[in-house]
């Protein structure tokens, strides 16, 4: 039986994964630690396996006396755990999935493409085209194509704003119906990339993050910068065209074989990057409109199926 702790902003995302049995709320503060822990350890878990790098993501199961524990080194968190599993150096680069599953002790790596799954339930789907069509008119025969222009590190992992608003006149201007997607907290990053155009629609804050796995299978692509959108995208089985930085695509790229990652063609890659670093910015800013937008074209003109 599989239970994930997760914090209460993506619980939601947890409760639509079918491999997870149940989640837990991870409670915020010091306080809630305690709290979590004292939750954990009435349950009775016979093992802990500790995604985040966290010194308190090691200390919630220790305190919770969880006889198993397993979790990468460092934070000074060694002493609580029962077992470490030091990420992997190897050449080419390994992706993070593959870290986590040598950390769940897998000792067979598959071959295939490795997909992550999401499955919002039929009545949430069925609400979210009811909206969708109100707030965007979305059941033309248009084609979506969503667009994410935030990023939760900042700038450095942002293409810039502009480049976002030119790929949306242009994807309109051939016919599709763009939806601009991000947090409330987006909203005027969002509302400079739709611009007025009347086929772009910014969105932003109006759906919560249990709705946007349902809002994602509705589109024929998303074009989303390094960021959370990104991987739900793939996660939900849609094309995705990914706009990287200085991060590393073959280390925490989109899952799937459903992805395009368009990267500066020479810069040195970093797991650890400032929000705004200057050198992010720059190689992001050497990745054109015309390289984006020929990346979409071709995943919009390509057959319409799914995995």
């Amino acid at each position: 039986r599989l239970t994930a702790l997760a914090k209460p902003s993506v619980a939601p995302l947890w409760e639509q994964c079918p491999a997870v049995d149940a989640v837990r709320l991870q409670a915020g503060g010091w306080r809630g630690t305690f709290v979590t822990a004292a939750r954990l350890r009435s349950e009775g878990y016979a093992a802990a396996y500790i995604l985040p790098n966290s010194f308190r993501s090691a200390l919630i199961p220790f305190l919770a006396r969880i006889p198993e524990r397993r979790g990468a080194p460092g934070h000074w968190r060694a002493c609580l755990l029962t077992a470490t599993a030091p990420l992997l150096a190897a050449e080419p680069p390994v992706h993070q999935s593959r870290e986590y599953m040598a950390l769940l002790g897998v000792s067979e790596q598959p071959t295939a493409p490795l997909f992550p799954l999401c499955r919002p339930p039929e009545e949430t789907r069925h609400r979210v085209r009811e909206r969708l069509d109100a707030l965007a008119g979305t059941r033309a025969a248009a084609p979506l194509v969503a667009l994410f222009p935030g990023a939760a590190r900042g700038p450095s992992k942002r293409w810039p704003v502009e480049r976002f608003a030119e790929l949306a006149r242009r994807l309109a201007a051939a016919g599709a119906r763009v939806l601009v997607l991000g947090t409330a907290a987006e909203q005027a990053l969002c509302a400079a990339v739709a611009g007025g155009t009347a086929a772009v629609v910014n969105l932003a804050g109006h759906f919560a993050l249990a709705e946007l796995p349902a809002v994602l299978l509705e589109c024929a692509l998303v074009i989303a910068n390094d960021s959370g959108g990104m991987h739900l995208a793939a996660a939900m089985g849609v094309p995705v065209v990914a706009v990287f930085g200085v991060t590393d695509p073959a280390r925490t790229g989109p899952l799937g074989t459903r992805c395009t990652v368009l990267t500066a063609a020479e810069t040195s890659r970093s797991r650890d990057v400032p929000r705004n670093a200057r050198r992010a910015r720059q190689a992001l800013e050497s990745i054109t409109v015309d390289r984006v937008h020929e990346a979409a074209r071709a995943w919009l003109e390509a057959p319409t199926t799914r995995r």
